[in-house]
């Protein structure tokens, strides 16, 4: 087996493990929306759902949204 496909192998299951795992963070922004729905929108005056809103749900997407991104790239160039 060449490095080539060995690379490519690699961010291919680093590709299906990122897609896999936004699940969790989708999950996360839909529980604050739901507890949140009482205030009449996202996380009015309420600090502690507006930090799981951004730090247990938009920013563990965004990061792996970037390596979805990053991987699917090298896999793309290394095929």
């Amino acid at each position: 087996m060449n490095l080539k496909k060995l690379v490519h192998n690699t961010f291919n299951i680093v590709t299906y493990i990122a897609v896999a795992l936004m699940v969790f963070p989708v999950y996360e922004i839909g529980l604050v929306v739901i507890e949140s729905s009482s205030n009449g929108f996202i996380f009015i005056d309420n600090v502690e759902l507006s930090n799981r809103f951004f730090f247990n749900g938009v920013m563990p997407f965004l990061a792996l949204t970037y390596t979805f991104f990053i991987a699917s790239f090298i896999t793309l160039k290394t095929n």
